[in-house]
Formats: structure tokens, C-alpha cells, sequence
């Protein structure tokens, strides 16, 4: 008798909270939700292990729907030949919401791949080398590298999400 009493309890107690005032259905989140998301995922996931050290980073940031990704390279020589930072700068609504992810056996990583829609090089890239000399290039595509597969999954669906807010906010 007393588990039967129990379990009415626990059920009675379940469904009141369930029937709540305070309880609110589920929402989506939003284009600045993802976006502050994929900024902080980046900076704790964005990196690329090289022999048990970290061979480049990766950060994102953004402005609404334009999107910023420095990619660091540590332990750089200095020298023109070697690139300290790069900066690709995007207008998340150009690039193709069909984020890919592409397996590097022989290094062992998972890139994010990302392109524009139209495959045109309007992909602002700013490469700086070593001893500080600049390069400013246009490119179509690029790729970031995360610390494991699993984590290049979710940065890849939240680029592809944000990707799609800004192509409807732009349609819209």
C-alpha cells in the first residue's frame, strides 16, 4: 500500500509541474544565441594537436551576420615564409548552409569545411607571417580544425544553422 502511495505522489507531483504555470515549451535558439554559442565553443574546442601540442586555433566571432575566423598558428618561426594568423572574414548569408566535414587520415583531424554558395573567391583572408609582413588574398572556401571529431560535428550543424538564419534574414 505504501508504494502505490508513493508512486500517485510522484506521478501527481510530475504532472503538476508539468501543467505549471511556470513551465515554458521549448524554443529554438535564436541567430544571437547560436552565434555567442559558436564564439565560445571555438575558443574551448577550436584547436588542431600536433604530437601532443597545439599546431593552430581557431576563434569566431561575429557582427550579426558577419562572421570573423582568426586562426592562429603557435610556435611560428619567424620568417615570411611561415604564417603566424589568419583572419577570413564572411557574410554568413554568401556562404553554403552545406557545411562538410572532411577527414584527414594521415594527420589525423576532422576539418569544417565551408564555401560560398555561388564558388566565386569574395572570401576575405589576411594572412600574416612571422616577421609581420601581411597578405591579403580572396578565396571561396576554408576549413577549421577542432580538437576532436565530435566537436567539429556540433561547430559545423551551428555554422550551418547560422548560415541559414542569415540567408533568412536577407530573403526576409
Amino acid at each position: 500500500m505504501t508504494r502505490a502511495f508513493a508512486a500517485i505522489l510522484l506521478l501527481s507531483a510530475a504532472l503538476s509541474g508539468l501543467a505549471s504555470p511556470q513551465s515554458t515549451p521549448a524554443t529554438s535558439p535564436t541567430l544571437e544565441d547560436t552565434l555567442l554559442w559558436m564564439n565560445k565553443f571555438s575558443r574551448d574546442h577550436g584547436f588542431r594537436y600536433d604530437g601532443g601540442r597545439v599546431r593552430q586555433s581557431n576563434f569566431f566571432s561575429s557582427k550579426g551576420c558577419w562572421a570573423s575566423f582568426e586562426v592562429l598558428f603557435p610556435g611560428t618561426k619567424i620568417s615570411k615564409t611561415s604564417i603566424w594568423k589568419k583572419t577570413v572574414d564572411a557574410k554568413l548569408e554568401d556562404l553554403n548552409p552545406r557545411v562538410t566535414l572532411q577527414t584527414n587520415e594521415k594527420e589525423n583531424t576532422v576539418e569544417v569545411y565551408f564555401e560560398r554558395l555561388d564558388a566565386q573567391m569574395k572570401i576575405h583572408e589576411t594572412m600574416q607571417y612571422g616577421d609581420g609582413s601581411k597578405l591579403d588574398a580572396w578565396v571561396a572556401s576554408d576549413t577549421l580544425y577542432f580538437d576532436a571529431r565530435g566537436s567539429a560535428i556540433r561547430f559545423a550543424r551551428a555554422l550551418s544553422r547560422a548560415i541559414t538564419f542569415c540567408t533568412e534574414v536577407k530573403m526576409g
